[in-house]
Order: structure tokens, then C-alpha cells, then sequence
């Protein structure tokens, strides 16, 4: 993590000397995230930038393309496009390296940190942009990248969560692991991961709900109520043959703004 954060500082001077950047980033939600956090920064570096998102990287994209041009999400596969960009280029990538870049190039599988698991793009770009300014409080958004790309929060997740929760941008309570928040009927039957044998049914999850005696919203549960619901929804997914059923109960993270 340590040879991690000094490469990002380095990349971060070298960014905030460039009078203007083209940012391209890829339109998933991590890349959507990624590129989030270098604009947040530039804007707030006083940096002018025009960000396009895009499915993936090929010639199309390239072509008619100059720096100072910082690519999240996408790049580090792709060393044959990126050199046929004039001007400075940066690579700010979480997927596995293939060949080499003759351009600033930010990775985790550079520094022995599984890109797959540990650190997504949105958490590369973020370890550049907190050298960018006061950017703390977009740790949560660097989450969010992280989650989209279905990653655990270990690793050098795990020191961006702690640091989100420092700065007031997360909050993190242990609870169901649900998709979304408010009334737990319309949460359950919205559903779909974990996928429930009554999802999308309203009267088969208030029915459930009713024999449960719970009521109320998914994130104000707590105490005997949240363990009936959850040791319920377990007992449901082991006699559907689901996998999820060891992911009900657990960590759960919020933003706060």
C-alpha cells in the first residue's frame, strides 16, 4: 500500500500541472465511478475537463484524441492504443497489465495487490485524487465503484472504507445486506439479490412478513425483529438451493451524502 500511495502522489503532481484533461472511462458502474472522482477533483483544482464514457477501448475512441488524457478503467490491456495518443497520457486501471505502457501508469497488480478482489479502478483513481486536495469525502463514492464490481471490502478496500468512515462519508452498522433502503415489504419484493421465490409478488412478501410480525423499514431493523427476518430469509434460499444464503446478515455501508 505504501509504494501504491507514492505512485498516486506522484501521478496526482503530475495531474494538477496540466492546464486542461480529457477523461475517458468506461460506462460500467465502476468506470462510471472512476470517472466521478477524477472530475470531482479537477473541478475542485480549478482543471477544465471534458469526460466521455464509453463501452470499450478501441481505435474509434483513439482516433482524433490528445493530451493530456487520463484513462480510468480501461487502459492497461491496451498499450498498442494508448501509444498512438500524442501528448500525456494516464492510465489509471485495475484490470491486469498486459505489456507495457510508456505513459504514468496506475494499477494494483503493479504494487502485488489483486486488482480482481482488493481495489477496483474507482479505488486506483481515488488513490490519486486524495493527493488531488481535501478530497476525503469522496471515499464513498470509491465504494461504490468497488461494490459495482462485486469486490469484498479487504484489503486496500478495506483502508478506503476505514478511511470513508473517518470522514463522516459512509456509514457502516451491521444489518441486511439488502438493495436499498425503506418499507422491508417493498424491499423484499424488489429483490433480486439475493433473487427470493417471492420477489416481485407484494401479497407473497406480506404474507411472509405478516407470520414474521415484522413491519417497518429494512434499515431501522434491529435486534430480535432483524434476527427472525434474517435467520427466515436463510432458511428460504438454503430450500431454493441458493448460494446467497450465508450473505443475509452483515456489513452494511451507506453513504451519508
Amino acid at each position: 500500500m505504501k509504494r501504491l500511495d507514492r505512485a498516486a502522489e506522484a501521478i496526482a503532481r503530475s495531474i494538477l500541472h496540466c492546464e486542461q484533461m480529457r477523461v475517458i472511462s468506461h460506462n460500467d458502474a465502476d468506470g462510471i465511478t472512476s470517472a466521478g472522482l477524477i472530475c470531482h477533483a479537477l473541478l475542485r483544482a480549478g482543471i477544465p475537463f471534458q469526460a466521455t464514457l464509453v463501452n470499450r477501448l478501441d481505435s474509434s475512441v483513439i482516433e482524433g484524441l490528445t493530451g493530456p488524457v487520463v484513462f480510468c478503467d480501461m487502459g492497461s490491456g491496451k498499450p498498442e492504443l494508448i501509444s498512438l495518443v500524442p501528448g500525456e497520457c494516464f492510465v489509471l486501471d485495475h484490470h491486469r497489465p498486459v505489456g507495457s505502457l510508456d505513459c504514468m501508469h496506475h494499477n494494483p497488480h503493479l504494487f502485488g495487490i489483486d486488482g480482481a478482489f482488493e481495489l477496483s479502478a474507482s479505488g486506483t483513481v481515488y488513490s490519486v485524487v486524495r493527493h488531488m486536495g481535501d478530497n476525503a469525502d469522496l471515499a464513498g463514492l470509491a465504494l461504490v465503484g468497488a461494490m459495482g464490481d462485486r469486490q469484498a471490502m479487504i484489503g486496500a478496500n478495506r483502508s478506503i472504507l476505514e478511511e470513508a468512515v473517518a470522514s463522516g462519508a459512509v456509514q457502516v452498522r451491521p444489518g441486511l445486506k439488502l438493495p436499498g433502503d425503506g418499507p422491508v415489504e417493498e424491499v423484499l419484493t424488489r429483490s433480486i439479490e439475493p433473487l427470493l421465490d417471492f420477489t416481485g409478488d407484494r401479497e407473497k412478501v406480506g404474507e411472509f412478513l405478516d407470520a414474521l410480525r415484522i413491519s417497518g423499514n429494512a434499515e431501522s431493523l434491529e435486534g430480535d425483529e432483524l434476527t427472525r427476518l434474517a435467520t427466515a430469509l436463510t432458511l428460504k434460499l438454503i430450500m431454493q438451493g441458493s448460494f446467497a444464503a450465508d450473505s443475509i446478515l452483515g456489513e452494511v455501508i451507506r453513504l451519508r451524502h
